[in-house]
């Protein structure tokens, strides 16, 4: 089959999706026979608009392209070929005005025939991509924070900016230990060194996303601390054995898998511990 000529240029969010719907598993909420047959009818009507794609259509759901665009007429033909005419499943916008971003998600809702997926590279809010948002401190000055509570409060405000912009996924928060003082890409990212707390802090930012509305999709599984090259550049190799990684990289992530967030990231990386074939794990079924 060829590859239709759209995907060549679409950036795909690689987010695993493990949540089950209907469960608020955030704040561990028993689910009641009303949320299973709320999220039977969801799952039933999700099944009914798949049956009625093409194949074709099928793969641009999977697509979640980066737009850099403002709210003008020429922004909005982009807007309106890649949800209209492409059919993506989401979009991820670029730096903007707060202005334009809800302009442009209130237009591009108005034009897509099935509810988009309306993402944001948020790790410290908005203000990340949105240059006008108010601005937080950096994940490295709150890994001093000795309250988990003020993470939960923390995340609480991020959802509520990101819904009053329109968007429902913060592609949030960075769970990778800055363990590796040469590594070019992580560093103020990270909530810091100590697995522990960059899980606490992560998970309690992640729950007050989830609290919040939105869906927080915890980053770069399996660990992109312990490494010395920018995987926006090149391709790093995490060589961590495996006990390594069980004892540092994926100590965070094991955590807020536990605690029930909804999604994951893979790190564009090679662990030759959990590969040996030296597939990225953003492309490695082995990993992911």
């Amino acid at each position: 089959m060829k590859i239709p000529g759209f995907i060549r240029y679409m950036a795909l969010a690689c987010a695993c999706i493990v949540a089950t719907p209907g469960i608020n598993r955030a704040t561990g909420v028993t689910p009641s026979s009303s949320d299973f047959e709320e999220a039977g009818e969801s799952a039933r009507w999700a099944d009914s608009v798949m049956a009625s794609m093409s194949l074709r259509d099928r793969v641009a759901q999977l697509m979640v392209p980066r737009l850099d665009i403002v709210d003008n007429a020429a922004g909005q033909s982009q807007l309106r070929n890649v949800v209209a005419r492409q059919k993506v499943g989401g979009i991820l916008l670029g730096k903007g005005k707060a202005s334009d971003y809800a302009g442009l998600i209130d237009f591009a809702g108005s034009v897509a025939a099935v509810p988009l997926m309306v993402t944001l590279d948020g790790e410290w809010g908005p203000a990340m991509r949105v240059t006008d948002a108010p601005r937080f401190p950096y994940n490295i000055c709150l890994g001093a924070i000795a309250d988990d509570n003020l993470l939960y409060d923390y995340g609480r405000e991020v959802a509520r900016q990101c819904r009053e912009l329109g968007i429902g996924v913060d592609f949030a928060p960075v769970l990778d230990v800055n363990s590796n003082p040469r590594n070019p890409v992580i560093g103020y990212r990270s909530f810091g060194e100590d697995p522990e707390r960059v899980s606490r802090l992560g998970v309690a930012f992640s729950r007050g996303l989830a609290d919040g509305g939105v869906m927080p999709v915890g980053k770069h599984f399996p660990g992109h601390g312990d490494t010395d090259t920018d995987s926006h550049h090149a391709l790093p190799v995490l060589n961590r054995t495996a006990q390594q990684l069980e004892q540092t990289e994926l100590v965070p992530f094991r955590d807020y898998i536990a605690a029930g967030m909804p999604g994951i990231m893979t790190g564009h990386l090679t662990v030759p511990a959990l590969d040996p074939t030296g597939t990225p794990a953003s492309l490695s079924p082995a990993i992911t």
